[in-house]
């Protein structure tokens, strides 16, 4: 039996695949201002929560994709050397994700 990761992305250089990154930095920045300028209150703080986890939920799932396709790549082949920067890079984002709460 053979299996594909094409249904997570199909390459490290596919359209999908940059585009989850830069979603990626893009979301860690707007929760960290988001949250500088809405935690200043407890003012509509259901909203707040509802809104900031739903943002957090949003980012895990895109680093795990990204993650889980990263690691599943290096298991194919553990001598290329982008994959271990990816994975380097995606320890540095999940360790900012994790700052955010």
């Amino acid at each position: 039996m053979r299996w594909s990761l094409e249904n997570l992305y199909t390459s490290f250089d596919s359209r999908e695949f940059l585009e989850d990154n830069n979603k990626v930095l893009a979301l860690i920045d707007e929760l960290k201002e988001w949250s500088r300028e809405n935690f200043k209150s407890l003012e509509n703080a259901k909203e707040k929560i509802e809104f900031f986890l739903g943002k957090i939920n949003e980012l895990s799932s895109l680093i795990y994709k990204i993650a889980a396709y990263s690691e599943l790549s290096l298991s194919v082949d553990a001598k290329t050397q982008r994959h271990l920067c990816i994975l380097k890079r995606l320890k540095k984002l999940f360790q900012k994700q994790q700052n955010l709460m």
